[in-house]
């Protein structure tokens, strides 16, 4: 493993620390008080910015040693997470009869394309120094977007006392 990649990963655990002690100590006790469908669009908000996502097929940050598959993963994958998150937020802000489902969903596709470019990225020889300036978008990003992720679990299941589908 090179001095790059040790960096990378002491960078994303540290990040995926303070953001967890963050979450714990300021963001869960404001968010229990609130009703859950606004609890879920504040922990749905970094989904909400995975368009950024795109930046890996740009030619700011796109170098011929990156592997196109895990750009394209990325790109694609975190504008699909973008748009099911967004399509979560808005029908949430609505209390849509299907709100709930909805950021469900959203939690899935973002999951799901946050794995596929991780299991890419150990799957081939990344160098991860090519990515120059765009390597300060993923060592905060996207400890900021898997903490999003468990913290969105925390408000899909039901509270004591509220029924499990929510009410338009």
């Amino acid at each position: 493993m090179s001095v790059d990649w040790i960096i990378y990963c002491v960078q994303f655990v540290l990040s995926l620390v303070v953001i967890s002690l963050l979450s714990r100590w300021f963001l869960f006790p404001k968010l229990d008080t609130l009703p859950r469908e606004t609890a879920l669009i504040v922990v749905l908000g970094p989904q909400l910015f995975r368009h950024m996502g795109m930046f890996a097929l740009s030619q700011a940050a796109y170098d011929s040693t990156i592997p196109l598959n895990w750009a394209s993963s990325i790109a694609i994958g975190d504008l699909l997470s973008h748009l099911s998150a967004v399509t979560a937020a808005i029908l949430l802000h609505r209390r849509a009869a299907f709100s709930i489902a909805s950021a469900w969903v959203a939690t899935g596709v973002g999951l799901v394309c946050f794995v596929i470019p991780s299991v890419i990225l150990l799957q081939s020889p990344f160098p991860i120094h090519r990515l120059y300036a765009a390597w300060f978008l993923p060592a905060p990003f996207v400890p900021a977007v898997l903490m999003s992720h468990l913290c969105t679990f925390r408000y899909l299941r039901p509270r004591q006392g509220q029924p499990i589908a929510s009410t338009a």
